[in-house]
């Protein structure tokens, strides 16, 4: 049913769905703000607006962090006026509201001539999110990987339905907690963002067998910091290097390098192609293969072959000395057809990367021999440099590379998941709570630690009433028992 309350739209009895359509809430009320003394209204008015209060965008995440079951899903769509401005000491900004789609604000800055420090593909992520929640892309020397590392401001209504903005004197929250607060702490609605000068950018691919790139990890990844070069991974466990002969195990390494070039003369094809293929083409095979082909052997060997060709495609083809940055963007259709997929990060030190990945083949190869089960897309990894900007950034500690799964979700995905999962905790795999499905309290907190202990605590002052808290997050936020005390507790019970 739908009505309006205040000048505000809002409908009641209706599944809220995530991009892939797997995960779905059903909450009491979903509200369509359209300013702040909406959202104001909504946070106050606890009888028309149950808790929990989760506002959403184009909820691309792979997780339940936006249930609220019960509750009020608030959809920020009608938050996208931009704007341009500069900071005190002189740089650009881009001004959004927080339900402007990133690839929206990229074309609006590509046109001023700017652009983000970091270029997401998944160009629907809202600017609220993009704030608050975790991301991922390959870092350039001397930059993060993480778009909320560039937040400068935000204005927002906190749990007491307060305006206020951060950073501010006035306020214990500051922007750290904030980059990782997954919309806990209230409604963000206007952030501000440093960008830059829109700059020319070389890309090239190269590919490796498994064993050519770990060689590679020991000398090469300082070569590419001393070249100014990013580095992006397409992992493939099952595919041989001359197809049919040779051992598994493929790596095309895609490199990106800023360039002294007019971007006006930039070439953007490259890109349009590349993402094509990753947003349509290759899902799409991958869905009708496992659909129509029963056979697991002439399965493989056709999945086989089609990677086989993206490594080759993305080697001969994707390659340029002046393309525009912005262009990597994707927009994906307003909900998941027949080509989408999904996937799970996780992030692990840079240091022992060269054995996670030898680990991650073999585990892929022995599972797929075990229960006939691979992921049907090529695996993706990426590369960031230490950032302590986000409280809980997964390259707190240092340098982080990434090793993600994708799959169109065929039968077999979850408990696939699952036991990448539990394995990956043993060689120090860090979760996003967005973006890794099946996230455990345990996973977390033996990832975060103390920092997850001061997001909870800061929590529980800000929302003491667990306005914004959902079961997602409550169980996230719960420091587990230790296990020598909780095996004592099960045995006296």
């Amino acid at each position: 049913m739908e009505q309006t309350f205040d000048g505000m739209k809002i409908v009641t009895a209706r599944p809220v769905s995530n991009w892939f359509n797997d995960i779905h809430t059903h909450p009491r009320v979903i509200a369509y703000p359209t300013h702040p003394r909406h959202l104001q209204r909504i946070v106050r008015d606890t009888k028309t607006f149950p808790s929990p209060l989760r506002a959403v965008g184009s909820i691309h995440s792979t997780t339940a962090c936006f249930e609220a079951d019960t509750g009020t899903v608030v959809v920020m769509k009608a938050f996208n006026h931009m704007s341009l401005g500069v900071d005190a000491e002189g740089n650009p900004t881009v001004t959004a509201g927080a339900g402007a789609r990133f690839f929206e604000v990229a074309e609006f800055l590509r046109r001023h001539q700017l652009q983000f420090y970091v270029n997401v593909e998944i160009g629907d992520l809202t600017m609220g999110a993009a704030a608050c929640v975790g991301t991922k892309e390959s870092a350039f020397p001397g930059e993060h990987g993480q778009v909320s590392s560039y937040l400068q401001s935000v204005k927002m209504i906190n749990a007491r339905g307060e305006w206020v903005e951060i950073p501010s004197p006035q306020q214990e929250l500051d922007l750290q907690t904030l980059r990782s607060s997954y919309g806990l702490l209230g409604f963000v609605y206007e952030v501000t963002f440093q960008v830059k000068k829109l700059t020319a950018m070389a890309v090239r691919h190269r590919t490796f067998t498994l064993q050519e790139f770990v060689e590679f990890l020991h000398t090469g990844l300082k070569d590419l910091e001393k070249q100014g070069t990013s580095i992006m991974l397409y992992l493939d466990p099952f595919t041989r290097k001359h197809l049919f002969m040779g051992p598994r195990g493929l790596i095309t390494a895609e490199l990106r390098t800023y360039v002294d070039a007019d971007p006006a003369a930039s070439t953007r094809w490259q890109w349009k192609l590349r993402n094509f293929v990753w947003r349509d083409a290759a899902p799409r095979f991958a869905h009708l293969a496992a659909r129509f082909v029963p056979f697991r052997f002439l399965r493989n060997a056709l999945l086989n072959t089609a990677n086989w060709v993206n490594h080759f495609f993305l080697r001969t083809v994707i390659r340029g000395r002046n393309t525009q940055p912005p262009a990597q963007i994707i927009r994906y259709p307003h909900k998941g057809g027949p080509g989408k997929y999904t996937f799970s990060i996780l992030a692990f030190p840079e240091k022992g990367y060269s054995e996670v990945l030898s680990w991650y083949f073999a585990f892929c190869q022995r599972h797929e021999a075990k229960h006939g089960y691979r992921s049907n897309l090529l695996s993706v990894g990426y590369r960031t440099f230490q950032d302590q900007r986000s409280l809980l950034s997964y390259s707190y500690e240092g340098n982080s590379m990434t090793a993600d799964p994708v799959s169109t979700g065929t039968p077999g995905w979850r408990e696939f998941l699952a036991e990448y999962h539990a394995s990956a905790e043993k060689h120090g795999g860090v979760p996003l709570f967005n973006q890794t499905p099946g996230v455990t309290a345990g996973a977390a907190w033996q990832a975060f630690g103390q920092r997850l202990r001061k997001l909870a605590r800061i929590r529980d002052r800000l929302d003491p009433t667990g306005r914004f808290l959902n079961p997602f997050f409550k169980a996230l936020l719960e420091e587990p028992l230790p296990q020598h005390l909780g095996h004592s507790m099960r045995k006296a019970g």
